[in-house]
């Protein structure tokens, strides 16, 4: 098997290979670079250990110009909403203050013919109060919209952070029900890789090369399971052939234990397939046949209408 050729430093110019310890990767784009490159300091290690425990992410020159442009966009959006509504507001002021005055003046020089006139004060009043109530009526309508805008930003905004989590998981795997050892932790992950290889040997070859980290997860002192293991991989397509794995054992002392692999999903789409998987529950208990779960959302699939058997003769 020929050996994989590795990707470049993706900084125009650069044609240096990279390797692990002397690289970093964006985490909107995904792109490597050296730490040389876009002048990052210190080892591989004490940089990803920064970013887990401050929770900040790193991004490439271009990436945190997209990202600046975006806040940007959005602090001049709300400042001229801002803006117009003060203007508007002022304008309105000004109006009924106009307006007042003008009938007050009315009142006041014609204060000796107001028998005479009140029709006409009546009329007066009458088409201020309804000038005032459009008024009120075009001030509530402008509300509504800066609340929709306001909305709308807000909604954007969950949506892109929703994106940088999926991105920062697209090529995780989560591995369940697989037994914990005891003792010294560097040990104890030691044994976790042997298991895992014990695991996949017949079904799919791993290298060193594609895994990019290994850990056990946290999970609550109630929890007597076994803690889930995450698995990061360096590709996409290595994430794809794990997923498509079913039926996996391990042995422990002449026990087959069943493991289980899925997607590292975020939070929300954690609930999504939750609500799923109650409506699917809540339809089969209704009688509905020929059900399944496909990208968070009960979907029915269409059955062999035909005996496969029959074309194998």
């Amino acid at each position: 098997m020929s050996k994989r050729k590795k990707k470049p430093c993706s900084k125009v110019g650069c044609t240096d290979e990279l390797n692990n310890e002397n690289a970093i990767n964006c985490d909107k784009c995904l792109n490597k670079f050296h730490f040389t490159c876009v002048d990052v300091e210190g080892s591989i290690s004490e940089i990803y250990s920064t970013l887990k425990t401050t929770g900040f992410l790193w991004f490439c020159v271009l990436c945190k110009s997209r990202v600046n442009d975006a806040l940007n966009l959005q602090k001049t959006v709300a400042k001229d909403i801002k803006e117009e509504v003060s203007s508007l507001k002022c304008w309105f002021e000004n109006q009924l203050k106009t307006l007042e005055e003008k009938f007050l003046s009315k009142v006041e020089t014609q204060s000796d013919s107001l028998d005479l006139n009140i029709k006409s004060y009546s009329d007066v009043v009458s088409k201020d109060l309804k000038k005032t109530a459009e008024t009120n009526s075009a001030i509530s309508c402008l509300t509504k919209n800066c609340n929709i805008i306001k909305s709308n930003i807000e909604s954007r905004k969950d949506e892109e952070k929703e994106e940088i989590l999926r991105q920062q998981k697209i090529n995780n795997v989560i591995i369940f029900n697989v037994p914990e050892s005891a003792g010294d932790p560097e040990e104890a992950i030691k044994e976790d890789v042997r298991k895992i290889k014990t695991i996949l040997k017949d079904e799919i070859e791993i290298k060193p090369e594609d895994v990019k980290t290994i850990f056990r997860k946290q999970q609550s002192k109630e929890n007597k399971r076994p803690r889930a293991i995450m698995m990061k991989f360096t590709s996409t397509e290595k994430k794809h052939e794990i997923l498509k794995l079913r039926n996996l054992f391990f042995k422990d002392s002449n026990e087959n234990i069943q493991v289980y692999i899925h997607q590292d999903r975020t939070f929300n789409e954690r609930m999504q397939y939750k609500k799923a998987r109650e409506e699917l529950n809540e339809r089969r208990g209704s009688g509905e046949e020929n059900l399944t779960i496909r990208n968070g959302k009960v979907m029915k699939y269409h059955p062999f209408r035909f005996d496969p058997q029959s074309y194998w003769g």
